[in-house]
């Protein structure tokens, strides 16, 4: 499930309870159930929202930690040779 196909349902869950409003009052059980459904969408977005966010910044935090690991602990042992990082024999 990604985060635009959430948007588009929370969009057409939008509708359908404004609709179910406007037909049959806000307290009635089809209202209702429509709000229900659509704080379950908005749940699953912000939940995805956030997952992707954690992920992102754990890969960027992995990425600076094995640049540091280079850098400082085995780069006195390798060269730079045609672009690529090789270690020395």
């Amino acid at each position: 499930m990604t985060l635009l196909y959430l948007i588009s349902q929370i969009e057409k869950k939008r509708q359908e309870m404004h609709q179910a409003a406007s037909t049959f009052g806000f307290t009635h059980i089809k209202t209702i159930h429509c709000s229900q459904e659509l704080d379950l969408l908005i749940n699953n977005f912000l939940n995805l929202s956030q997952y992707q966010k954690t992920l992102a910044k754990t890969n960027h935090e992995k990425e600076t930690t094995n640049e540091s690991i280079i850098n400082n602990d085995t780069l006195h042992s390798c060269v730079i040779h045609n672009g690529v990082l090789c270690q020395r024999l």
